[in-house]
């Protein structure tokens, strides 16, 4: 249900949203992490970003990092130190 809040038009909604997500993730989200990277690379909004990697990282699925790190070009560096 959160996903689908993700393309919402504010930004607001989208960093609740994703806010909310990385704290419910675990191993078991697994299923959701193309759709998170995907979101990751589209945005914007370091706030938003630093919550999709938190969420990210609880999915604990190492095959993730080359998509993870390719799409971090244009991060800050506290992302990067997240990452």
């Amino acid at each position: 249900l959160l996903l689908s809040f993700l393309d919402h038009p504010s930004d607001r909604v989208k960093r609740a949203a994703m806010a909310s997500f990385a704290k419910i993730a675990n191993h078991q989200c697994r299923q959701y992490a193309k759709i998170l990277i995907y979101h990751l690379r589209r945005s914007n909004d370091y706030i938003f970003r630093k919550s999709t990697l938190i969420a990210l990282a609880k999915l604990e699925d190492p095959t993730l990092i080359r998509d993870i790190i390719a799409a971090s070009t244009h991060f800050r560096q506290s992302e990067r130190r997240l990452i």
